[in-house]
């Protein structure tokens, strides 16, 4: 009588449930709800405002009053793509609902695949238990991420902060070891520009070296994580003037 392989089954369940969920998400995106979980009218606003030919960030206190509540990084992937097919708003509505549905699913498989890529490559974890935890995230994953909103891309851009940090505490070469603290706290930076909660990463990442008493790399990544932070500002200001910090900061 063969061994009972609860692992294997805990597996297969796991990719039966995962193919679940993805045929539900890739049902979403053509859904012709226009507010999935009402989390999704406000940026689609905005991308087809910006997709018209408007600016992404005008006066909020002049008529008509309307705001762009996101920093601006997520908005480029739809805008971008809903240009390239030349789609009208008025006409090309539910495609541009699509095309911004779509990019939230890949970034949420990106997750899962990095997530996947640092069990399986740094912590040589068995394949078994890369495919469960993959699965996992996948499942846990809530509608703010199902719907045409940033969450997608600030969770991918978390990972890869995760991902950075950790071989950045695995590698054992300084050149190398020092780079991938510069990348994490670089995509650390980033986070607030996709979205602004991305801010807890300029007080999370210092306060782990302080709390830990590795000061070097407390000075070290508090001197970085801010001048990356004030780069990337210097430069939407710039595009965007002061209407930028009206919509996102408030």
């Amino acid at each position: 009588m063969k061994k009972f392989n609860l692992l294997g089954i805990t597996t297969a369940l796991s990719v039966f449930a995962f193919s679940l969920f993805l045929i539900l998400r890739i049902a979403l995106i053509f859904s012709y709800d226009s507010d999935i979980g009402g989390v999704e009218n406000n940026v689609i606003y905005s991308i087809c405002k910006s997709v018209d030919g408007g600016l992404l960030y005008t006066d909020p206190e002049t008529g008509n009053f309307n705001i762009t509540q996101y920093s601006p990084i997520y908005y480029y992937f739809p805008i971008l793509i809903s240009k390239i097919l030349n789609l009208n708003p008025l006409n090309d509505l539910h495609l541009i609902y699509i095309i911004s549905r779509s990019i939230s699913l890949i970034f949420n498989l990106l997750g899962g695949f990095l997530i996947y890529r640092l069990l399986r490559n740094v912590f040589k974890a068995n394949w078994h238990i890369s495919v469960v935890a993959v699965s996992i995230y996948f499942l846990h994953l809530t509608r703010i991420h199902f719907a045409a909103r940033p969450d997608a891309l600030f969770s991918l851009l978390s990972i890869c902060v995760i991902y950075l940090l950790v071989r950045y505490f695995k590698e054992e070469k300084q050149k190398t070891k020092f780079l991938f603290l510069l990348l994490a706290l670089s995509t650390a930076s980033l986070t607030i520009f996709v979205k602004q909660t991305g801010i807890q990463f300029l007080f999370i990442i210092p306060s782990f070296f302080l709390l830990s008493r590795q000061y070097k790399d407390f000075l070290i990544s508090s001197i970085l994580v801010l001048s990356f932070s004030a780069f990337y500002f210097s430069i939407f200001y710039i595009i965007y003037g002061h209407h930028f910090l009206s919509n996102v900061f408030g």
